[in-house]
């Protein structure tokens, strides 16, 4: 009975998280366009529109336009940055999930602070909060366990 509350309260502390990010948001941030395609075929541009769009989440309230380079490397997310494969975009709906994924590692780097992470990480656990001097399987990291959880 406790995994189901568990699961409960981490799907509530992301929506609490996307709420407050939504009210801190200006309203400029949401009047521009939050994302700069580098690389990518129109097809694989409009896989990564879709996914975001089918979110519920306002990917406008991101402060900073959002990169997302299209190429043939592994999918991963740096602050402003996003890498996605193009293979992998080909697949359709199936990709929706990493780019949702590596999409809300920006909700941690540009919106998230010390203390938001320390509450996430009390609740999601993890060893260590985003990869750092220790090697760790990816699960691990919370931050990992954020994104998948946001996502």
């Amino acid at each position: 009975m406790g995994a189901p509350y568990r699961f409960g309260t981490i799907v509530a502390l992301a929506a609490a998280s996307a709420i407050a990010a939504l009210a801190v948001a200006s309203a400029s941030v949401a009047a521009r366009d939050p994302i700069r395609f580098v690389g990518g075929s129109p097809a694989a541009r409009a896989q990564v529109a879709r996914a975001l769009a089918a979110s519920d989440y306002d990917w406008n309230t991101l402060h900073g336009r959002v990169t997302v380079h299209i190429g043939h490397f592994d999918s991963r997310a740096t602050p402003g940055h996003v890498w996605l494969d193009e293979n992998l975009l080909r697949s359709g709906r199936f990709a929706w999930g990493v780019i949702l994924h590596e999409y809300a590692h920006q909700v941690d780097f540009l919106l998230l602070d010390d203390k938001d992470r320390r509450t996430f990480a009390e609740k999601l656990g993890g060893a260590a909060w985003c990869p750092s001097r220790q090697a760790l399987p990816h699960d691990a990291y919370t931050c990992e366990r954020f994104a998948s959880t946001f996502a």
